[in-house]
C-alpha cells in the first residue's frame, strides 16, 4: 500500500487551522465540539474550570486532542478553529476526515461494491491504522496479491480513497476425504475469473474395496449481467453404483442440470433456480424401462463472502434454498428444502468458535432421492446404509492460534438427527481433532473425525489443500 498523504503537514496544518477570537482571557463556563463523531474518547481532556482560558490555553488543549486522535490512528483529524467567546463559552470545530467516496478498480462490478465497504465505509472517519488493517485481512481473505491505495484529501477536507486491486484470479482446490459408505474420496476443483465470468469446474471418484462406488463431474458458469445480477448455469453428472437396502445394488448414470438468475445487494444474494434431473437406471426395483426424471423450481437466499479466501477463520456461508417440483417415481407435488451455515465468531486474541450446520428435508419417499445418513461429519460404520428424508447435523470447531496466522489447532465436535421409516427419529453424535497451516495464499487442512458412540478407530480422515494464485 502506498498514501499519498504527508502526515507530518496534516499535523501542523492542525494547528496552523486554529485561530480564536477573543479580546481578554475569560473565565471558561462551557465547551462545545462541533463535527465530533465520539470515535475517541475526551473525556480525560483538561479544562482549568471556573479559571481564566486564554488564546494560548485553547491551542494547548487543540494540540492535545490532535494528539489523541492521531494516536489512535484518525491522522488525517485536525481542527479547524477555536472559538473563544466572551461569555466563556469556547467552540471547537473539528474535521474527522470523513470517508466521502471509494473508489475501486481491478474488480467486477458486483464484487467491487462488496470490497469498497471491507476497506473503509463511506462516512466514517480515515484511521490509517484500520486501513492498513483491512488491506491485510482482504488479501489473506479473498487471496488478493496486492492492494495500491491512495489516500487524497477533498477541498471541504473529507478523504477519497482509490484503491487499485491485483486479483489472484485462479483458485486450485484438493481433497481427500473417508465416508461410510464410499470409502476414500479425492476431489479436485478449479476456479477461475475470466473476462466473460466465473467458471467453476470439479471432479470426484471414490476407491475402495466396497460393493458402492461414485464418480462424478461438475461445470458452471457465472455470468455477470449487471454490478449485481446475473446468471449462473451448468451441471453436475455422477455415476454410480449403491445400496437400494442392505442387500440390494443398483446403478445409475444421472445428468443434473441447473440455472438461476440471481441479485445481489452486498454479500446478501437470492435467486430464482431450475433443476432438472434425468436418471439412467440398472437393477432399481421401482423402475420399469430404467429412465427416470424430475424437474424443479424454486428460490435460493445466501450469504457468501467465501470467494476466493483462503483463511478458514474468517469464512462465512449460509445457504438456503426451497424448490417444488414433480419426479416420474411418485405422484403429486414435492418439496425439499435444504441449507448450510458455516459461522466463525472471534472468542479471544488467539482463538476462534466455528459455528455449522447442514439441513436437508424432502416429502419424497422414493430412496432413490434421499440422503445417506452418515457422511464425514457424522461417520457411522461401515455398515450403515441408512437413507433419510430429513437430516440436520449441527457442530463447532473451535480452531485456537498456535503460530500465528500460520498454524491452527483444535477440537471438532457434531450432532445429528435423522429419521429412519419404521424407526422414527434417532442421533449420532461425533468428535475430532483438526489442523489447519495456512501460509500465504495456501491453506493445509488435516482432521479425524470418529462416532463417540464406538471406537475410536472407527472414524474417518479429511485432507484438503487450497492456492490461489
Amino acid at each position: 500500500m502506498t498514501i499519498r498523504f504527508i502526515l507530518n503537514i496534516i499535523i501542523c496544518a492542525s494547528l496552523i487551522f486554529i485561530y480564536a477570537v477573543t479580546l481578554d482571557a475569560v473565565e471558561l463556563k462551557e465547551v462545545k465540539y462541533y463535527g465530533y463523531s465520539g470515535v475517541v474518547d475526551l473525556k480525560d481532556i483538561y479544562f482549568p474550570a471556573d479559571q481564566e482560558i486564554t488564546d494560548e490555553t485553547a491551542k494547548r488543549i487543540s494540540a492535545e486532542i490532535t494528539r489523541k486522535y492521531h494516536e489512535r490512528g484518525y491522522r488525517a483529524f485536525y481542527i479547524e478553529r477555536v472559538l473563544v467567546k466572551s461569555d466563556g463559552v469556547v467552540e471547537f470545530y473539528f474535521n474527522e476526515s470523513a470517508v466521502s467516496h471509494v473508489i475501486v478498480s481491478g474488480l467486477p462490478g458486483n464484487e467491487s461494491d462488496r470490497i469498497k465497504g471491507e476497506l473503509l465505509k463511506k462516512g466514517e472517519p480515515y484511521n490509517e491504522e484500520i486501513l492498513k488493517k483491512n488491506i491485510t485481512a482482504l488479501k489473506s481473505n479473498y487471496g488478493y496479491s496486492n492492494i495500491h491505495v491512495n489516500v487524497e484529501r477533498e477541498a471541504d477536507g473529507r478523504i477519497l480513497l482509490r484503491a487499485e486491486i491485483v486479483k489472484r484470479r485462479k483458485r486450485l482446490n484438493f481433497s481427500v476425504q473417508g465416508d461410510a459408505i464410499y470409502g476414500t474420496i479425492p476431489h479436485v476443483s478449479w476456479q477461475g475469473d475470466y473476462e466473460w465470468g466465473n467458471l467453476i469446474f470439479g471432479f470426484y471418484s471414490s476407491f475402495n474395496q466396497r460393493s458402492a462406488d461414485i464418480s462424478g463431474i461438475s461445470l458452471f458458469i457465472d455470468f455477470p449481467l449487471s454490478v449485481s445480477t446475473g446468471v449462473l448455469t451448468g451441471f453436475n453428472s455422477q455415476w454410480r453404483s449403491d445400496y437400494y437396502d442392505e442387500t440390494g445394488i443398483f446403478s445409475d448414470r444421472s445428468i443434473f442440470p441447473e440455472i438461476a438468475l440471481y441479485s445481489m445487494s452486498g454479500l446478501l444474494g437470492r435467486a430464482v433456480v431450475a433443476k432438472g434431473e434425468y436418471y439412467r437406471l440398472y437393477d432399481y426395483p421401482e423402475s420399469e424401462d430404467g429412465i427416470e426424471y424430475s424437474g424443479f423450481s424454486g428460490l435460493r437466499f445466501f450469504y457468501n463472502d467465501r470467494g476466493y479466501r483462503i483463511d478458514r477463520r474468517d469464512e462465512r456461508n449460509v445457504n438456503f434454498e426451497i424448490i417444488a417440483g414433480k419426479n416420474s417415481l411418485e405422484d403429486g407435488l414435492q418439496i425439499r428444502i435444504e441449507s448450510d451455515l458455516l459461522l466463525p465468531f472471534r472468542l479471544s486474541r488467539r482463538g476462534d468458535l466455528v459455528l455449522k450446520n447442514s439441513f436437508f428435508l424432502t416429502s419424497e419417499k422414493e430412496r432413490l432421492f434421499q440422503r445417506y445418513v452418515f457422511n464425514y461429519q457424522l461417520p457411522g460404520r461401515s455398515d450403515d446404509y441408512l437413507t433419510s428424508d430429513f437430516r440436520n447435523s449441527s457442530g463447532v470447531e473451535i480452531p485456537l492460534e498456535i503460530y500465528p496466522s500460520l498454524l491452527y489447532i483444535g477440537p471438532l465436535f457434531y450432532y445429528g438427527i435423522f429419521r429412519v421409516e419404521g424407526r422414527g427419529y434417532e442421533s449420532s453424535r461425533s468428535a475430532g481433532l483438526f489442523i489447519s497451516v495456512a501460509p500465504q495464499g495456501i491453506s493445509l487442512n488435516f482432521a479425524y473425525v470418529y462416532d463417540i458412540s464406538w471406537d475410536m478407530k472407527d472414524g474417518v480422515f479429511l485432507f484438503s489443500m487450497s492456492g490461489a494464485f
